[in-house]
């Protein structure tokens, strides 16, 4: 069985997930700032007309003056903390995508290739995926060589019962001969 790695093109479909996932990004960025934004304007334009002097009033001063930052701080927190969640999917995206192809692929009957992946995660499952695979196409292999010797001994039966006149026997060999034509049909769709 001749096994090489290749490489997966993949389709639009796949690259527009991805893309998704980076627009969820930067929409999630891009709110954070417009809402700390808003924050810090609508407190700066609450407390510009209040002036007033004493204790009291600058502590309200330097509270009124902060807590806008501080809910900003914490917008931008919570932002990071989503954004830094997702980058984990971006980052396994096209591994698993690789990985979705290569099984569309063994679906369709290619035993003969394998994957490669690099993401430590994934890259014990595309082993596993491999070794199954190359298992798969050897026995599977191993079959087709069994059902070629199978129609030699066929044609030898069909030989012998002509050359006796058996035409019962010679009735159920054109059976296993439809048959044997239907697995050979299977066994050309299967690429090992």
């Amino acid at each position: 069985m001749s096994v090489q790695t290749q490489t997966v093109d993949v389709p639009p479909q796949i690259n527009a997930g991805k893309l998704q996932l980076y627009k969820s990004i930067i929409f999630m960025a891009a709110s954070a700032l417009f809402v700390s934004a808003s924050v810090i304007i609508y407190f700066n334009q609450s407390t510009s007309g209040e002036v007033t002097e004493g204790l009291s009033s600058r502590l309200y001063l330097f509270s009124t003056t902060i807590t806008p930052y501080l809910i900003s701080a914490a917008v931008a927190a919570m932002t990071a903390i989503g954004i830094l969640a997702i980058l984990p999917s971006a980052r396994i995206y096209d591994p698993a995508q690789t990985l979705l192809l290569r099984l569309r692929e063994l679906r369709h009957g290619d035993l003969s290739s394998k994957v490669a992946l690099t993401h430590p995660q994934l890259k014990i499952i595309a082993t596993e995926l491999n070794d199954a695979v190359e298992t798969l196409g050897t026995q599977l292999t191993t079959l087709k060589v069994l059902n070629r010797q199978q129609w030699k001994v066929l044609g030898q039966i069909r030989a012998a019962a002509e050359m006796h006149g058996c035409k019962e026997v010679l009735s159920h060999i054109d059976e296993m001969e439809q048959n044997w034509a239907k697995i050979a049909e299977v066994e050309e769709r299967l690429v090992t």
